[in-house]
């Protein structure tokens, strides 16, 4: 897969929300990472303990949680831009991710003896679950629904991690050039594992072997080192599914409009049944039933099912689920929005799919999609998945003053963007020819306040990250100036930048 991306909040579950008003069924993102893990270094021992923290309480809309340990009960709490850990002077974690959830190389831990706060890239903070798996065994990491959950691959170690890190390396030597120590890097364990699990759908077997990782990489430590491969990982749901329900066809129909049964029945064919026909919504039930639906009858709430309810192979596909055994009318419910190619958005927040998802899309295809959301708005996009061929293409383009900029997401690393203006086109280009299998892609845009745009002029020679200058609310971007100086700036509540311009000449403000 060329590019996945968790979505905010760790573990998700899909659920639905109920809006009287309109009585429409609208996906909800889950609770967040319930249980996360802190995995430390050596810097972190004389401060605290790594452990296992859970949320402290209940989670309540537009409010960051708090956790605490669960042995030592010390807190971690969001306060001014960070995560902090026991309290706001030991360790705090640059992050401004509403959940914590798979954090690396952004802790910074307090050192009284020189007066500041410095870096610790061994540290991370991790809501996946850890599967040990022993060298010459075989394990097999599965998700509960592999239709749309995606397996991600957190961090993968082999043997005793940070005995074989560090062992023989001083701190001088730690931030310099430790061959003898820096095995993860040179075996490259988890891109091994990523090899073999990315593409998996929802689920992944490994064996490890000396083949697979390059031999045993602690072989130049004296003394026994345990030798198995320690994988972190989550179930991750692709945001299509709106859940599933009990349906009662005859007397109360959850969906009150066509329907049909085909042999060969899929997600897919289901919802191309009930777009061309203007419903909202289309639901799947007893593995080859289609109904179509622009509200949900009255009292739909009452009956919500577990998504595992839903796990019937459809009649044209064994890798989709359509609702439950035949007569069980559990119903699988979906937007008809997912897997059309191109449209005009103009709600302050949406899901786009690649065409024909969660099937695979067509080739020879020119989707476009014009999102505008309020005037005073920029438009949040986030990557969510990203798995499309090379002769493929995906690109955002802005219409600004004086010209038209085109930025291609696919051979780049970017998984978020935020545009200048209050309207965008995001262009989906598939070729006559597929090299290789692919996923398709999901984007998720809203439309967001927001501070800038910095230009890149004067003593400003580039801002990161740059989408035009603008920077989302709550967002962190870093300013390089020409005499060297890196300074990081984040967009407040009312617009403003927390450092006023000209940001290459304010002292003590260098980062």
């Amino acid at each position: 897969m060329a590019g996945q991306v968790p979505t905010t909040g760790g573990r998700l579950s899909v659920c639905v929300l109920v809006l009287t008003a309109w009585n429409l069924l609208v996906p909800v993102a889950g609770a967040g990472c319930p249980t996360v893990r802190l995995f430390g270094s050596t810097r972190l021992s004389p401060y605290l303990r790594s452990g296992t923290y859970s949320m402290d309480g209940p989670v309540r809309p537009g409010i960051r949680p708090k956790y605490r340990n669960d042995e030592s009960k010390t807190p971690v709490f969001f306060e001014d831009g960070y995560w902090h850990v026991e309290n706001l002077n030991r360790i705090r974690v640059r992050d401004s991710s509403f959940y914590l959830e798979d954090i690396t190389e952004t802790f910074e831990i307090w050192v009284s003896g020189q007066g500041e706060f410095v870096v610790d890239p061994e540290a991370h903070f991790s809501c996946a679950d850890i599967t040990y798996i022993c060298k010459g065994d075989k394990k097999t990491i599965r998700c509960p629904r592999t239709d749309f959950q995606k397996l991600l691959i957190v961090r993968a170690t082999y043997g005793q991690d940070w005995a074989c890190k560090l062992s023989g390396c001083t701190d001088l030597e730690r931030n310099a050039d430790c061959t003898s120590c820096f095995w993860v890097s040179r075996n490259d364990v988890i891109t091994r594992v990523k090899d073999r699990c990315t593409r998996a759908r929802g689920n992944c077997t490994l064996e490890p072997s000396d083949e697979m990782l390059g031999g045993n990489p602690c072989d130049h430590i004296s003394g026994e080192v345990d030798t198995y491969l320690k994988v972190e990982h989550r179930c991750i749901n692709i945001p299509m599914s709106l859940g599933c329900y009990q349906d009662e066809p005859v007397d109360n129909p959850l969906l009150p409009g066509p329907s049909f049964s085909h042999p060969n029945m899929t997600i897919q064919k289901c919802i191309t049944y009930c777009r061309p026909q203007s419903y909202r919504y289309a639901g799947v039930a007893n593995r080859f039933g289609c109904r179509c639906g622009n509200q949900t009858q009255q009292g739909f709430s009452s009956r919500g099912l577990s998504i595992t309810d839903c796990i019937a192979p459809c009649g044209g596909d064994e890798f989709q689920f359509c609702g439950g055994p035949s007569s069980s009318q559990k119903m699988e419910v979906f937007e008809t929005s997912v897997g059309a190619c191109g449209g005009d958005l103009r709600t302050n927040e949406g899901i786009i799919y690649s065409p024909n998802f969660p099937g695979p899309y067509p080739e020879d295809q020119n989707c476009i999609w014009n999102v505008q959301v309020s005037s005073e708005n920029a438009i949040r996009i986030s990557v969510e998945l990203l798995d499309i061929s090379t002769e493929d293409s995906l690109a955002i383009i802005e219409d600004r003053s004086s010209q038209t900029v085109i930025t291609v997401l696919n051979g780049t690393s970017m998984t978020e963007y935020v545009s200048v203006s209050s309207n965008v086109s995001l262009q989906f280009r598939a070729g006559r020819q597929r090299a290789q299998q692919t996923d398709g892609v999901i984007l998720r845009y809203k439309g967001v306040g927001h501070c800038g745009p910095v230009a890149v002029v004067g003593d400003v020679i580039s801002v990161s990250p740059n989408h035009g200058g603008n920077v989302a609310l709550g967002q962190h971007a870093t300013i390089t100036c020409k005499n060297g100086q890196n300074i990081t700036v984040q967009c407040q509540e009312d617009g403003s930048f927390d450092i006023p311009t000209p940001y290459c000449n304010v002292a003590g403000k260098i980062v």
